[in-house]
């Protein structure tokens, strides 16, 4: 009985899997914020492709944007603001959906709108924006120190 529970029910963990998807997101923006940040390489790729897409006020947005993927990342990973830190990198996933992402679809020339769909679905932008709307909607689960700070102003 216990197995056909775990198989239709889950692990029933749900702080569990809140921190790992929360934790996880964060580390990828984190290395990711970083390297674009203080990787000349990297930043270098950033401004291109903020350029080619058109993005406006150039030399804020080449600073503001891995800033706030540093920041956001290791806001996550602490579990500090968290749905704010989610907030501001989901803007950014879906500004680069929009901006950039869209782009690769139209080259990979989907044969009909579920395959489209599909496509956008495979971009690990959108699989982001997924993650971070967990983020926003669950919130950082009871291991974060969002629910410490919480619990200790609750009394």
């Amino acid at each position: 009985m216990h197995v056909f529970l775990l198989i239709t029910q889950g692990a029933q963990a749900p702080n569990a899997a809140l921190t790992l998807n929360r934790v996880a997101l964060g580390a990828f923006f984190a290395i990711s914020g970083y390297h674009k940040l203080f990787n000349a390489s990297r930043h270098a790729t950033l401004t291109r492709t903020l350029q080619d897409d058109g993005v406006r006020a150039m030399p804020i947005m080449q600073w503001l944007l891995p800033g706030v993927e540093f920041g956001g990342g290791c806001a996550l990973i602490i579990g500090l603001l968290s749905v704010l830190a989610a907030f501001g990198l989901f803007v950014i996933c879906a500004g680069a959906s929009a901006l950039d992402a869209v782009k690769r679809i139209r080259a990979w020339q989907p044969i009909d709108r579920a395959d489209w769909l599909g496509d956008l679905l495979y971009l690990p932008e959108a699989l982001y924006c997924i993650g971070l709307a967990v983020v926003m909607l669950g919130g950082p689960g009871a291991w974060s120190l969002d629910a410490t700070i919480a619990a200790h102003l609750a009394g």
